[in-house]
C-alpha cells in the first residue's frame, strides 16, 4: 500500500496516546529522584520498568504520525518538497534538543578550551547530554526517512538490518563505550539503530489503522504486539549466559574494591593540583576583571599598573600550564586498568570449557557417553594435555603483563560489572549454561519477564544490591539502548495503542487532559523541567510519600494550566 492511500481524517486515538505518553513522561521525570518513589516508576539500566516504556511510546507515536503526514504531504506538495520539509523539520528539532538539554561547561578558561580542541569540547555533550529524547526522535526519524514511503516488507527488512547493525557495532566498541565515563543516557548516538524499531513499528501500525477499510484488524494488532514482545523477551534470555556463581560474585566484589583503591590512589596526587588550578583560575579571573572593568570593578587606567597586572596574569597562566602538564603526565603514566590481559582471560575461559568437555567425555556425564575405546581415550588425553599447556601459557602471559604493566597509557577505569564478552558469549559461558540446564531444567534458560526486577544479592534493598550477573548486551537496558529493550517496548507500544484505539475511536471516549498535553507536546516537554524545578525547591529528596504526591499534582496543575491557556488561544508550537 502506498503512503498516498492513507486516510486524511484525524485519528483520535493517536492524539490521546500521545497525550498519555507526555503525561507519563511528566510522572516519571518528576517522581524519579525521590526516595519514596516506587521502583517501577524509576528508570532502570537492567530491566523494563514502567518509566522505561515512555520513551519508546514517543518514538512509536512519531513513526505513526511521520508515515501518516508524509503520505498526505507527498500527495499534495510532491515527493521532493515533502522530503525537504521533513529534513528541515528534524534538523530544527536537533537544534531544539541542543538548546533544551545544553551541556556542562567543558572548560573554565579560553586557554582550557583551546587545549581541549574542537572534538574534545564536543565529546561529552555529543556522547551524553545532547542525545536524549528529542535528539533521538530527530536523528532516528532521519535514519528511517529513506524507507518511510516503502512497502511493509522493505520497512521490516530495514528494521532487522538496523538491529543487526547495532549488534555488530556493540560488539566492536559501542557496548563498553556506552558504559565508560561519561555514561550515555538513552543508548548514545548509535542508539538510533534500536530506537528505529519502535518508530518503524509505529509506521506499520499507521498502515493498519489509517489504511484500513473500516476498522483495523485489532485481533491481529494485539497478536503482533505479543509476538514482538515475545521476540524481545527471548532475546533477553541471552542474559542468563552471564549468571554468576557465589564465588564469581565474591571475586567481582573484590575486584570492585581493588578498583576503588586504585581510583583513590590515582586521584590522590591529582586532587591537590586540581585545587591549585582552581585557585589560579580565581586569581586570573580577578585580574581580568580589574583590567577590563567587569563586575562593578573600575578598569585600571594607569599604563604602568596595567603592564604589571598583565605581567602577573601571564605568570599565573604559565603556572596553570605547568600544573595542567603535571596532571596530564600523571594520567599518562598511571597504569591502564585495561592492561592487556583481557584477551588472555577470555582465551583461558574458552580453554577451560574445552578441557571440561574432554573430562566429561572421559568420565561420562548425562550429556556425554563415557569413552571406553583406549585409542580414543589416549587421543583425548593428549588433546587435554595440549589444551592444559595452552591454559598455563595464557596464565603466564597474564602474570607477565601484571609484573611489567604498560607505561604511557591513558588511565581508563573499566567497570568490573561489565562482561569481557558482552555481545557474543565465550564457549565457557555456553558450557556453563548447559550444565545449569541439566541441573535446573528450563528455569536456567528463562530470563525475568518485563516489569520484574532481576535476581540480586540483597532482596528488599535494591539500591544497595548487585545484580547476580554481569552486564551484557542481551539484558533489557535503556541506558545501553539494547535490542531486547526496544523490541519489547515497541511491542508494548502496539498493545497500549490498540487499547487507545478501542477506547477512543470505537467507544468514542476521550480525556481533555490527554488532548491538552498531546496537542502541545513540544512546549510541554520544554516547560515541564522549569515547572518541576520550581516545585522541587520545596521538596528534599527524602520527603514522605504523601508530600511527594502533593508536590507532583501541583507540578502537573502548573504545566496543564500553561498548556490549556495556549490551547484556548489556539497557539500550538510544532516543528
Amino acid at each position: 500500500m502506498s503512503s498516498s492511500t492513507l486516510k486524511s481524517s484525524r485519528i483520535a486515538s493517536l492524539d490521546q496516546f500521545r497525550g498519555y505518553t507526555v503525561a507519563g513522561m511528566f510522572l516519571v521525570n518528576f517522581l524519579g529522584g525521590f526516595t519514596y518513589c516506587p521502583e517501577v516508576l524509576k528508570h532502570s539500566h537492567i530491566y523494563l520498568s514502567y518509566a522505561d516504556t515512555i520513551m519508546p511510546h514517543f518514538l512509536f507515536a512519531v513513526g505513526f504520525a511521520f508515515r501518516l503526514t508524509f503520505g498526505r504531504r507527498s500527495s499534495s506538495e510532491g515527493m521532493w518538497p515533502a522530503y525537504r520539509r521533513v529534513l528541515t523539520r528534524f534538523l530544527g528539532l536537533m537544534l531544539v534538543a541542543i538548546v533544551v538539554y545544553g551541556a556542562g561547561r567543558e572548560a573554565q578558561t579560553w586557554d582550557d578550551l583551546k587545549h581541549l580542541g574542537f572534538w574534545g569540547a564536543l565529546y561529552t555533550p555529543f556522547k551524553r547530554e545532547w542525545f536524549q529524547t528529542l535528539m533521538h526522535i530527530a536523528v532516528t526519524a532521519v535514519w528511517i526517512t529513506p524507507v518511510i514511503r516503502s512497502s511493509i516488507s522493505v520497512r521490516v527488512i530495514y528494521l532487522i538490518f538496523s538491529g543487526v547493525l547495532h549488534i555488530a557495532l556493540s560488539h566492536l566498541f559501542n557496548f563498553e563505550w556506552c558504559s565508560t565515563s561519561p555514561n550515555v543516557i538513552d543508548g548514545g548516538p548509535i542508539g538510533i539503530l534500536t530506537w528505529a524499531i519502535p518508530m518503524l513499528l509505529g509506521t506499520l501500525v499507521c498502515d493498519a489503522v489509517a489504511g484500513a477499510t473500516g476498522r483495523p484488524n485489532l485481533v491481529k494488532m494485539f497478536t503482533w504486539s505479543i509476538v514482538v514482545m515475545a521476540i524481545g523477551w527471548m532475546m533477553s534470555c541471552g542474559t542468563r549466559l552471564y549468571d554468576m556463581t557465589d564465588s564469581e560474585m565474591a571475586d567481582m566484589r573484590a575486584r570492585a574494591d581493588l578498583q576503588g583503591k586504585e581510583r583513590a590512589a590515582f586521584n590522590k596526587p591529582i586532587e591537590p593540583l586540581a585545587k591549585q588550578r582552581a585557585e589560579l583560575y580565581k586569581q586570573i579571573l580577578g585580574l581580568t576583571e580589574q583590567l577590563e572593568g567587569r563586575l562593578q570593578v573600575d578598569p585600571v587606567e594607569d599604563p604602568q599598573e596595567r603592564k604589571e597586572l598583565i605581567k602577573k596574569k601571564e605568570e599565573l597562566i604559565k603556572q596553570d600550564h605547568e600544573i595542567r602538564a603535571q596532571i596530564d603526565e600523571l594520567k599518562k603514566e598511571f597504569v591502564a586498568y585495561r592492561d592487556g590481559t583481557e584477551p588472555f582471560v577470555v582465551q583461558r575461559m574458552n580453554l577451560q570449557a574445552k578441557i571440561a568437555a574432554i573430562d566429561n567425555k572421559l568420565n561420562g556425564t548425562p550429556t556425554y557417553s563415557k569413552v571406553v575405546d583406549e585409542q580414543q581415550r589416549t587421543k583425548l588425553t593428549a588433546e587435554k594435555d595440549k589444551l592444559a599447556a595452552e591454559y598455563e601459557a595464557a596464565g603466564a602471559e597474564i602474570e607477565k603483563i601484571k609484573a611489567n604493566p604498560p607505561e604511557k597509557v591513558e588511565r581508563r577505569f573499566r567497570e568490573v560489572k561489565l562482561a569481557l564478552d558482552p555481545v557474543f558469549p565465550s564457549q565457557a559461558r555456553i558450557d556453563a549454561l548447559k550444565q545449569r540446564f541439566e541441573e535446573q531444567g528450563w528455569k536456567a534458560l528463562v530470563a525475568e519477564p518485563p516489569f520484574v526486577y532481576p535476581v540480586h544479592d540483597k532482596p528488599g534493598a535494591l539500591k544497595r544490591s548487585r545484580m547476580l550477573r554481569e552486564w551484557n548486551y542481551w539484558m533489557i537496558s535503556q541506558r545501553e539502548g539494547t535490542l531486547s529493550y526496544t523490541t519489547i517496548a515497541g511491542g508494548f507500544s502496539i498493545f497500549v495503542y490498540a487499547i487507545f484505539y478501542i477506547v477512543c475511536d470505537i467507544w468514542g471516549f476521550q480525556l481533555a487532559f490527554f488532548r491538552t498535553f498531546g496537542t502541545n507536546a513540544l512546549v510541554g516537554y520544554m516547560l515541564h523541567g522549569l515547572a518541576a524545578g520550581s516545585v522541587k525547591t520545596f521538596m528534599p529528596r527524602d520527603v514522605p510519600g504523601w508530600y511527594m504526591w502533593i508536590g507532583f499534582f501541583i507540578f502537573m496543575w502548573i504545566v496543564w494550566l500553561f498548556l490549556r491557556t495556549l490551547e484556548k488561544n489556539n497557539i500550538y508550537v510544532k516543528l
